[in-house]
């Protein structure tokens, strides 16, 4: 989870200096937050195997097992959503479109908030 929160702190981070045309820091700002999604992605896809060779799958677990692979499945989607962003970013073709900036950011927040909320309720919840 911090490393969610971190990660969409830091596209925010970015976010804001890149609608500022003239700011520096765009490149590193962004380059962490999709190290630290990738991160994510790689725990998360870790925790869902190890979570497959085990015992048989009882209710609780299986609880586990779903929103595991779901919150793994999106930090791939982000993550990769991330890198084509950056490609845009090392040629210089973000400025003018802003949007996709902006809808990126939302892919990015969905993500975060999602994968929190949903650990959040199979940790308290069952």
């Amino acid at each position: 989870m911090i490393g969610l929160l971190l990660s969409g702190l830091a596209f925010y981070l970015w976010d804001r200096k890149a609608s500022k045309a003239g700011e520096t820091g765009q490149t590193l700002f962004f380059l962490l937050s999709l190290l630290i999604m990738l991160a994510a992605a790689v725990g998360e896809t870790w925790i869902g195997a190890t979570l497959a060779y085990g015992i048989p799958i009882q209710a609780y677990e299986s609880i586990h097992f779903l929103i595991t692979w779901f919150t793994a499945i999106h930090l791939w989607l982000a993550a990769i959503i991330g890198i084509l962003l950056f490609g845009r970013i090392l040629r210089g073709r973000i400025a003018g479109h802003e949007f996709v900036v902006e809808v990126s950011g939302w892919w990015w927040y969905y993500t975060v908030v999602a994968s929190i909320l949903l650990w959040l309720f199979a940790t308290y919840l069952t």
